[in-house]
């Protein structure tokens, strides 16, 4: 299973974003491979990007039209108080945001797809010692973008 970071809707969305091309190409990856998924808190961290950037609520709708077109219902993996729970562990160490992305990932053994310097190898490796020292779990990571 892979999963698709905040970062990668917001790229794919941009065609003047540096890595458009790849992140379109992994976003699109939802609708064509089955074990690609966008976790429900990162539709909820990108609108926020949105309203922190002054974005209308018509451009933010705009996008939303797009992204449900290209993200069915059924992949998006919902956020749990499990998760939640691992997240908590990590609040000094990570944003709020990249804890739950850290955390879906452990709880799926799922590869994040990212650009985020947080997700970078050394950076990624520390926050699942710390996952790993309270849960026990282990989980991969993809560095595509």
């Amino acid at each position: 299973m892979r999963i698709i970071d905040t970062m990668v809707i917001i790229a794919s969305l941009n065609p003047s974003h540096k890595l458009y091309k790849k992140a379109y190409k992994h976003l699109q990856s939802v609708l064509l491979e089955d074990d690609v998924w966008v976790p429900s808190f990162v539709l909820l961290e990108f609108d926020l990007t949105l309203k922190s950037k002054n974005f209308s609520e018509e451009e933010r709708s705009r996008f939303f039209e797009k992204l449900d077109q290209i993200i069915p219902k059924n992949k998006i993996l919902l956020v749990t108080p499990r998760i939640l729970k691992r997240a908590a562990y990590m609040k000094d160490n990570v944003e709020y945001f990249d804890s739950l992305i850290a955390s879906i990932a452990l709880e799926y053994g799922a590869e994040i797809i990212s650009k985020d310097h947080i997700f970078s190898k050394n950076r990624y490796q520390y926050i699942m010692v710390i996952l790993r020292y309270f849960f026990g779990e282990s989980s991969e990571m993809r560095w595509e973008i």
